[in-house]
C-alpha cells in the first residue's frame, strides 16, 4: 500500500480505530446477548466500517487527483457495506449463513491488511498491519468454530478481539507520518536538465 495514500486518510484510520474500539467493548459487556442481537451489533459496525473505509478513499490529497489506494479502499469499503447490509436486514437468511459471511468479511480484510502490510516499508507500519491481520483471522476462526456453545463468550472474546483491531488502527493513524503533497516521482517533461 502506497505510504502517501495511507497517510493522505490517517484521520480516518484513527476514526476506523475508534468506531472498532466502541463496537468491540458494546458487544463485550452485553451479559446476555442473543446471537441475533450480536450479528446486528456486527452488521452496524460493519456499516460504520464500510463508510468510514470509503470516506478514507476520498481523504484530501491537497492538489493531488489521483491516490494510490483508492481503489482497493473502495472495494474494502464496499464489501462491508455489503455485508453490513446483510447482516442487519439479514434478507430471510440463516443465523449460521450470516456468521459465515461475517467469517468470509473478516477474511477478506485479513488478505486486504496483508497487502498493507506487503506495501508498507518495513516500519511500524508493517508491523501493525500484520498485527491487524492476525487479530482478523482470530475473528474468523472464533466465528467459525465456535458454532455450538455460549454467545456471550464469543460476544465477549469477539468483542475484544474487535477492540483490539481498533486500538492497532487508531495506533497506525497516530504512527503514520502526515504527507501534505502527493508528487509525481521521476523528472517532468518541461523540467530544466
Amino acid at each position: 500500500m502506497d505510504p502517501h495514500g495511507l497517510a493522505q486518510g490517517r484521520s480516518m484510520l484513527i476514526v476506523r480505530g475508534l468506531i472498532a474500539f466502541c463496537f468491540g467493548v458494546i458487544a463485550s459487556n452485553q451479559t446476555d446477548i442473543s446471537a441475533a442481537s450480536l450479528i446486528s451489533v456486527l452488521g452496524v459496525w460493519a456499516l460504520a466500517e464500510g463508510a468510514a473505509t470509503v470516506r478514507q478513499a476520498y481523504a484530501p490529497t491537497q492538489g493531488a487527483a489521483r491516490v494510490e489506494v483508492r481503489p482497493i479502499l473502495l472495494v474494502l469499503g464496499g464489501v462491508s457495506l455489503l455485508v453490513g447490509l446483510l447482516a442487519v436486514v439479514g434478507l430471510g437468511l440463516s443465523t449460521g449463513v450470516t456468521i459465515g459471511v461475517l467469517a468470509v468479511w473478516f477474511a477478506v480484510r485479513a488478505g486486504f491488511e496483508v497487502l498493507a502490510a506487503y506495501g508498507a516499508a518495513a516500519t511500524r507500519s508493517r508491523i501493525l498491519f500484520s498485527l491487524a491481520a492476525i487479530i482478523d483471522v482470530g475473528l474468523v476462526a472464533l466465528l467459525a468454530t465456535h458454532t455450538s456453545g455460549s454467545v456471550n463468550d464469543v460476544a465477549m472474546v469477539g468483542g475484544g478481539l474487535v477492540s483490539l483491531w481498533g486500538g492497532v488502527h487508531v495506533v497506525i493513524g497516530l504512527t503514520t507520518a502526515r504527507v501534505h503533497v502527493i508528487t509525481a516521482p521521476g523528472p517532468g517533461l518541461f523540467t530544466p536538465r
